[in-house]
């Protein structure tokens, strides 16, 4: 699923979609990853009850290498319940990074906002 994304990119973020009435099931994924993946990732921000960037929901993200992908991505689709998820690599280049030929979606998608990137 992941082996095909078309990027030599080494840095991913992963962005779990939640709304007003899943913040606490968003926060116990949270919660999840921080104790599960800890040694794999780089970071885990905190709950976004804001929208920002392209985002057009609150989310939580988290950034990891390449060389975890895979067992990131299925802990969070394993656990992501009915939260979407959306990951994708991080070159500098926040249009291409989002474009659908570069992401990869768990769960249903969700519409992106691309005129907010630059």
């Amino acid at each position: 699923m992941f082996e095909s994304m078309s990027t030599d990119t080494q840095l991913f973020h992963a962005h779990i979609y939640f709304n007003e009435h899943e913040v606490l099931s968003a926060h116990k994924l949270r919660s999840g990853i921080l104790e599960t993946l800890f040694d794999s990732i780089e970071m885990v921000g905190p709950l976004e009850l804001g929208l920002r960037g392209p985002h057009t929901l609150p989310m939580f993200e988290i950034h990891f290498y390449r060389k975890h992908l895979a067992d990131i991505a299925h802990y969070i689709n394993t656990h992501r319940s009915h939260h979407s998820v959306l990951i994708h690599p991080v070159s500098g280049n926040d249009i291409q990074d989002h474009s659908p030929k570069n992401v990869r979606w768990l769960g249903r998608r969700v519409k992106l906002s691309m005129e907010n990137l630059k």
